[in-house]
């Protein structure tokens, strides 16, 4: 499992390599997505190790979302990432990041939040309007969600087969 910061600086190099600048809301928004799809295709394996709560907005990673909010829009390309490893391009987490830049890189912030809270979405099954008390979204949840969305769903094309 890796950190969501170290994720979050992998989707801020795609972004530099790309010559395009991504707000906060988007890293914290495609770094969810990248959980839920990892979690889909590699029958449950976690891409990061922090739990993901439901609060009004959407999706929250509570370790990520201390570090990047500080920042709003104007998160450049580098986070405080003292000690930590980035993630190698040939591993099954980078590939997860990839597919989901490649389906979700150019969508505003809004756009993002709008999918995060799609009927039927992680976030809209554990939501329920309290927004004093948060909710973890459990995996479990996540990964019968995002395993459905890859069978029909061309992410799933930049991903090893991971199914007998």
């Amino acid at each position: 499992m890796e950190s969501s910061l170290v994720v979050a600086q992998t989707f801020l190099d795609l972004a530099r390599e790309k010559q395009v600048r991504i707000s906060a809301g988007q890293v914290h928004k495609l770094v969810y997505f990248s959980h839920g799809l990892h979690l889909g295709a590699f029958s449950g394996v976690p891409l990061i190790d922090e739990d993901v709560l439901a609060w009004t907005f959407g999706p929250l990673i509570p370790e990520l979302y201390n570090v990047v909010q500080r920042y709003a829009n104007d998160l450049g390309y580098e986070l405080p990432l003292t000690g930590m490893e980035p993630i190698r391009r040939n591993t099954d987490a980078f590939k997860s990041i990839e597919s989901i830049w490649n389906a979700y890189g150019a969508c505003s912030d809004r756009q993002l939040e709008v999918l995060t809270r799609t009927p039927g979405a992680p976030w809209d099954e554990v939501w329920n309007g309290d927004e004093e008390h948060f909710k973890a979204i459990p995996r479990t949840v996540m990964q019968k969600y995002y395993d459905r969305a890859i069978r029909k769903s061309r992410m799933s094309s930049a991903l090893p087969n991971t199914r007998a």
